[in-house]
């Protein structure tokens, strides 16, 4: 017996009335850092086979396989593989892309009128990722196993909760947890966006009790048009962090982000200000669940909080390479946030291109400077993206 949808569709028709797809992407990463004789090098290919159902009474359903192989190099990486996952390569940088072949995604989807809801594992970004991400920089992308619900019934308001009870990290490393997500972001007419939110994080394993706080905080973020070819661009965010459930620390922190820019034409200018605190009698403001690579130079010296916190001052510069083409530089200038000192001075710049075809070629570079934190490190990336 057949199940009627509203559209006078079967529960059998919306199985078979879906849509595959298929991506592709080509990574060749090298890595020289001064406390390694030996660089890291290694070429990975991410495919990803995914399918989404045709929708029955407001519900549908996704799954995705993802695949990550080395393509030829072998083992002349630190992979940072967990567990059976680890190529056991210790002499050589981290490259954190484990090969290996899993279930992605799987959720139910149910959206109607103003409610958007999803069951299962998924991938979950908020924001610009400062706070939950899916680490889509690396090969294996981060998911959550997590209920998440979204609401838009009042006009210009966006209400989100999501419940996660484990987190799927890109080391290939299921962590249960029970993390409650709030989220709502109003937009203001022709400036912007305010959103405030609450991240509410408890890890149920003993090596991540540390990990386990409560972060409040808001942000003002948008742009104003001057001219036809003029906007100015700002954000304005504060956060508190303290300590929760199992964590045997004291977290008593803050996190400051300030940013004014302008764009002109294709060409755009930011220059900010981030801070997260930190100090041995107050701990440190962490980010365990965002994508950190994004934030903070992509060298990736700052995954982790230092002890005496983090000021980075940053300048960006972006722009058009060609009808299909673009490009960034980034410097950064490190400090710690309490105590003095410096800790180093980044460079990043990246360009990509897109084809006729819709396929994406890219070159990326970070030049890490140490002034006392870490050692001098040099990434190069190669990469090309195509999605059917």
């Amino acid at each position: 017996m057949s199940e009627e949808g509203g559209s006078g569709g079967t529960v059998l028709d919306a199985l078979k009335g879906g849509k595959v797809s298929l991506g592709l992407r080509y990574r060749f990463e090298v890595v020289d850092a001064d406390n390694f004789s030996k660089k890291a090098t290694a070429s990975t290919i991410r495919t990803t086979l995914g399918y989404k159902t045709g929708t029955y009474q407001g519900f549908d359903a996704f799954v995705q396989m993802e695949d990550v192989s080395d393509l030829g190099l072998g083992n002349r990486y630190n992979n940072k593989g967990f567990n059976g996952y680890s190529n056991n390569v210790t002499n050589r940088p981290v490259i954190a892309d484990p090969n290996g072949t899993e279930l992605l995604q799987a959720y139910l989807h149910y959206s109607r009128k103003g409610s958007d809801a999803k069951l299962g594992v998924q991938e979950i970004t908020l924001d610009d990722h400062r706070f939950i991400g899916n680490v889509g920089w690396r090969q294996h992308h981060q998911a959550y196993d997590a209920f998440r619900y979204t609401n838009t019934d009042v006009e210009n308001l966006t209400l989100t909760y999501a419940y996660v009870w484990s987190v799927n990290r890109i080391f290939r490393q299921r962590v249960n947890s029970g993390h409650h997500l709030l989220h709502a972001q109003y937009k203001l007419k022709d400036i912007g966006t305010i959103t405030a939110y609450g991240y509410l994080l408890r890890y149920d394993v003993s090596s991540f009790y540390g990990s386990s706080t409560d972060t409040i905080g808001a942000e003002f973020k948008g742009s104003r048009k001057i001219n036809d070819k003029f906007s100015a661009l700002y954000e304005a965010e504060y956060a508190v962090q303290s300590d929760a459930d199992k964590n045997p620390n004291n977290v008593d922190t803050s996190y400051y982000h300030l940013m004014l820019g302008g764009k002109y034409d294709k060409f755009s200018l930011r220059v900010g200000w981030e801070q997260l605190d930190g100090s041995s009698a107050d701990g440190q403001f962490q980010t365990p669940l965002a994508t950190l690579h994004a934030m903070n130079g992509w060298a990736d010296m700052f995954l982790s909080t230092p002890t005496n916190g983090l000021d980075d001052i940053y300048v960006r510069v972006d722009g058009p390479a060609g009808p299909k083409a673009k490009w960034s530089v980034i410097y950064h200038d490190f400090s710690p946030s309490s105590g003095g000192g410096d800790y180093g001075t980044e460079l990043d710049a990246v360009v990509t291109c897109k084809t006729s075809w819709k396929q994406v070629f890219g070159l990326k570079a970070a030049i890490y400077n140490s002034d006392g934190f870490g050692r001098d490190t040099t990434k190069v990336w190669f990469f090309s993206v195509f999605n059917f």
